[in-house]
């Protein structure tokens, strides 16, 4: 099992914004340290994240699969696709992973095709950090992932979110999806199970707010729409690590 974090555990403290604000850094700072582990061409950045944060574009369509490609770039509509993503500032993820890469493309001239390549950051996943899960957040994270997945001009990149909720509840509205997000991530997914279960017990079963709460939070772990963190690293990259069967 891959460790998460560089300690292996998330350490959070703290709460409202500064809390959401760590577990941000901390997610991006142990991808990054096992992006580097594992001599991988990618980059990991969070936002405002320094220094490498500072220098690091959040706005979608400054990356493939979403900016327009050279040929066209100057054309009359060429900011569709900007529009379409909010304007570009509406949908900036928490952490992005991205690499440089030689891209080709196809243009037309003097009545014939050629293909060209064009050397241009590729954006490889997209992680949203919530540190709790309320119902506007959970919606959020839905838009956020359709718009990427329909306005893409190729494969598009891995969608997920990261939280801290413990309620299975709030956690079921944002897992449950429908394609929106590839899977939701918990910092520690084995202690809330076990203190659901613990709190079913001393509160009783038949408790509004207990009541049904353990079955949910097994079927979304059983059907793999709830997954520990430690298992991100993993699932972002399994395709590319080398040595892998």
């Amino acid at each position: 099992m891959l460790s998460q974090v560089p300690d292996g555990k998330i350490g959070i403290v703290g709460s409202g914004q500064s809390f959401g604000t760590t577990l941000e850094g901390r997610i991006a700072s142990g991808l990054r340290k096992l992006v580097e582990e594992h001599h991988l061409p990618f980059r990991v950045s969070a936002k405002g994240d320094p220094p490498e944060g500072a220098r690091v574009s959040f706005k979608l369509t400054d990356y493939w699969p979403y900016f327009s490609p050279p040929s066209r770039v100057g054309e009359p509509g060429e900011q569709q696709m900007y529009r379409a993503l909010g304007r570009g500032h509406l949908i900036q993820p928490d952490v992005i992973v991205w690499r440089e890469r030689e891209i080709t493309f196809a243009r037309v001239q003097d009545g014939d095709v050629e293909s060209f390549t064009y050397s241009a950051p590729q954006l490889f996943a997209c992680v949203s950090g919530k540190a709790t899960i309320r119902s506007d957040r959970s919606q959020s994270s839905r838009y956020e992932g359709n718009a990427l997945v329909r306005w893409r001009r190729g494969r598009p990149p891995h969608i997920v979110v990261v939280t801290a909720e413990p309620f299975p509840s709030r956690l079921g509205s944002l897992a449950w999806g429908l394609g929106d997000l590839d899977c939701v991530y918990h910092v520690n997914v084995p202690a809330l199970y076990q203190a659901v279960v613990r709190a079913e017990k001393e509160c009783g079963r038949a408790s509004a707010k207990t009541a049904g709460s353990s079955d949910e939070l097994r079927d979304l772990i059983e059907h793999a729409r709830l997954k520990d963190l430690s298992q991100l690293f993993e699932d972002l990259f399994a395709e590319v690590l080398p040595n892998q069967p």
